[in-house]
């Protein structure tokens, strides 16, 4: 296992996940189940966001949720056009991420089904995207000079 550890979480079911830096490839997301030897599940992903009991991952084909409860894959289904590198960030509560569509519009996907809407806001250049103290809420720079986009996330 080349690399670095850095960080381990551990799911409800026993499976302990466990992230080994690659340099400038990203870092392979490793599995530990009960009675087997550890393995590289998930190669070459960035760590989007954790919160509460899943991690948000983009890899360069595809982006998932892992649900530490159950140690599950949930897969994102990316607007049209968007790739796994063109998402920026997940909100801190792991209910909306933001993803650039293109270089005109960043969309706001709700996590699970339920949450609300899919929310798309023309910008005229590459964002990043900052989550507020409330969860219905993100916000982003323009600039110069210094615009801010408010978007409400919750009707």
């Amino acid at each position: 296992m080349p690399g670095t550890l850095s960080q381990v979480w551990v799911t409800e079911n026993g499976d302990v996940l466990f992230t080994v830096d690659g340099g400038s490839q990203g870092f392979d997301l490793w599995r530990a189940r009960q009675g087997e030897s550890p393995s590289v599940w998930l190669p070459h992903v960035r760590l989007l966001q954790t919160a509460g009991n899943r991690l948000a991952l983009a890899g360069a084909d595809d982006a998932l949720i892992i649900g530490l409860a159950t140690g599950s894959e949930e897969p994102l289904d990316l607007p049209p056009g968007a790739e796994a590198s063109d998402l920026l960030s997940t909100s801190p509560d792991s209910k909306w991420i933001a993803v650039r569509t293109d270089e005109s519009s960043v969309v706001f996907m709700p996590q699970l089904e339920g949450d609300g809407g899919t929310i798309e806001v023309p910008v005229p250049s590459p964002v990043t995207v900052h989550w507020t103290g409330n969860p219905d809420y993100a916000y982003f720079h323009l600039g110069p000079p210094s615009t801010h986009i408010v978007v409400r996330l919750a009707d």
